[in-house]
This record gives C-alpha cells, sequence and structure tokens, in this order.
C-alpha cells in the first residue's frame, strides 16, 4: 500500500515507507514504489537512511521503562493483533525514539564532521551556535537535553556560542576541557600543546587545574592539561585562517613551515637545522604556497630547492645572493 503523501511532510512519508517496509507482508511492488520515491530526490533518501538507523538504535530500548514505552504498550492487545494497531505502537515508538535523539532530547544525536587538508567548513550547530573547521582537522559533536558537547579530535576549530548557562557548550580537546561563557574563541590541537583563544567573551578551561580566560587572552596546555602559558594576544591573527591568511609575528622558521604544511599536500623541510631558528614575520594567503614561500626568501638568507614533485627543500642562501 503505497504511503498517502498528499499534503505531508517528507519525513512523514519516510515514516510511511519505513513502517511498510518492516511490515511482514512488504509486497515486491511496495518496493518498487519506495525505490522510485527514494530516487525523486537525495533528501528522500537522506531522511529514509536517517530514520532506518533512528529504529535500528531503538534496539537498545527495548528493555528501558519509560512514559512513552509505556503508554505504547497499552496498543499490545491479548489476542493476535491487527495490522493498524502494530503501525500504532510502531509509530508511538519511533517517534519516541526520534524524539529522544533530537539535539534536545534525553539521548540526544551525535556527529562527526572532517576536514580535508586544505579545506576549511563553517557548521551550524543544532543550538544556533557555529563551529568553523580549519584544515585537516576532524571534530565529533553530542547534543541532548542536559549539555552541548564536541570532542576536537585534531586541528583547529573557531566557536560562536549562543550562551545557555543551564545547557554548558564544552569543548573536549587532547588533556583539556574548554567551556563557553558566553563566547567566541578558537582551539588549535597541536603536536605539542593545546592552544585556546578567546575572541569575546570568556572561557573557562578545565585541565588538571581551572583557570578562567578572557576576551584577548590565549592559554596554552599540555596533553595532560597542565598549563603552560597565558599571554595576552591579538586573537584576530590567532585566527587568521577564516580570512584565508597566516600572520606570523617573529616566529621561528620551522614552526612556520609546520603551519604551512597542514594547508598544503607538498613536504617543506630545512637543509639543516640552523635554518630553524631564523625568524619571520608577515602575512601570507593561506593558498599561495609558492608566494609565501618566494616571500620567504625575499626576507631571509634561505633560496627554494625543489627536491621532487611534491617535496621543497629550503635551503641557505649563497652570499650576494639578496
Amino acid at each position: 500500500m503505497k504511503p498517502n503523501r498528499e499534503q505531508q511532510s517528507p519525513r512523514a512519508t519516510a515514516t510511511q515507507w519505513l513502517l511498510r517496509s518492516l511490515s511482514p507482508d512488504f509486497s515486491s511492488r511496495e518496493k518498487e514504489q519506495l525505490d522510485a520515491w527514494l530516487n525523486e530526490s537525495p533528501e528522500n533518501q537522506q531522511l529514509f537512511e536517517e530514520l532506518q538507523s533512528h529504529w535500528n538504535a531503538l534496539e537498545a530500548l527495548k528493555f528501558t521503562a519509560f512514559p512513552e514505552r509505556n503508554a505504547a504498550l497499552l496498543y499490545r492487545p491479548k489476542t493476535k493483533p491487527s495490522l493498524w494497531l502494530i503501525g500504532a505502537a510502531a509509530t508511538i515508538l519511533l517517534v519516541t525514539g526520534l524524539t529522544a535523539m533530537m539535539p534536545n532530547g534525553w539521548l540526544g544525536t551525535s556527529r562527526t564532521y572532517r576536514v580535508e587538508k586544505g579545506s576549511r567548513q563553517s557548521i551550524d550547530l543544532p543550538d544556533g551556535s557555529m563551529m568553523e573547521l580549519n584544515t585537516d582537522s576532524e571534530a565529533r559533536i553530542r547534543f541532548n537535553y542536559w549539555q552541548r558537547s564536541v570532542e576536537l579530535i585534531k586541528g583547529e576549530a573557531f566557536f560562536t556560542v549562543e550562551h545557555n548557562p543551564e545547557r554548558p557548550f564544552d569543548v573536549q580537546a587532547a588533556g583539556g576541557r574548554i567551556r563557553d561563557i558566553g563566547t567566541a574563541f578558537n582551539v588549535y590541537i597541536t603536536s605539542k600543546e593545546v592552544l585556546v583563544a578567546v575572541e569575546e567573551g570568556q572561557v573557562e578551561v578545565l585541565g588538571a587545574e581551572k583557570r578562567l580566560l578572557s576576551a584577548g587572552k590565549q592559554l596554552a596546555y599540555n596533553r595532560k592539561g597542565e598549563i603552560l602559558t597565558i599571554s595576552a594576544t591579538d586573537t584576530k591573527d590567532l585566527a587568521a585562517w577564516r580570512r584565508g591568511q597566516w600572520v606570523f609575528h617573529n616566529r621561528r622558521l620551522e614552526e612556520v613551515l609546520i603551519e604551512i604544511g597542514r594547508y598544503h599536500d607538498t613536504t617543506i623541510r630545512l637543509e639543516n637545522n640552523a635554518l630553524a631558528d631564523l625568524h619571520v614575520s608577515g602575512t601570507f594567503k593561506t593558498s599561495k604556497l609558492y608566494d609565501a614561500l618566494n616571500a620567504i626568501t625575499e626576507i631571509l638568507p634561505v633560496k627554494i630547492d625543489f627536491a621532487g614533485n611534491k617535496e621543497i627543500v629550503l635551503k641557505e642562501a649563497s652570499r650576494g645572493s639578496h
């Protein structure tokens, strides 16, 4: 039986199709109709797969007592149930499960986002907050009735948070946790430490100890959650990647090349360790690898050598070449 699609949302149609597909008398003709509906649009496919995933997840709730489930069980008759009663009970359980798994539900929803090297992505979160992921980054969100949680697995992210003291917004990053207090802030996981910079408002950093960080301040902690440094800084420069820029202030050349390497598939190395301690200041476009390297050769005694298709070596420039 083809679901009635007149004056109903695509989600309602997807729900009806899912319930029909679970029925023991689901016919091959109905299967063809379902396939045709799925092929009408990517939205239909996405909705059906989402509902199917939620339905499967309800197996975990089968033996869990809560009011909506108990209400659904009232539909269980003593005699062999009719199909419409099965459908009614199934619908109640489906709606209950979907409600529980909504961002404001008691189970909540989770999702993982990944950004490839050289890209960045802005993500509207379910509560109205914004997460911007930088190059080669990965984050997992989990939102439910009680809290809003983000795990920054690797890379860098900027958060603009809709403040709600009754529903904390936490970012887990390596050995520490950052809690919003009405904030816009940047979190960057490096190979050695985690950098937290606040552009607006305040955050509470919780690790081996607790620190309050206000606008214009940066904090670093190691993977054990131990605070390393707290300093005043221009947070707009730290989050310059959002404008497609690198901004370096007297940074060691070795650190600059590591930062540049995050954005490009080209390996960049130094000819010797003596060059690592040269210092770089300047603003460069993240998309213009060779422009940045050529600019560095103009301000430092180094030259570019192409060692391979995707390998560059910065070598010491001979005297008189600058």
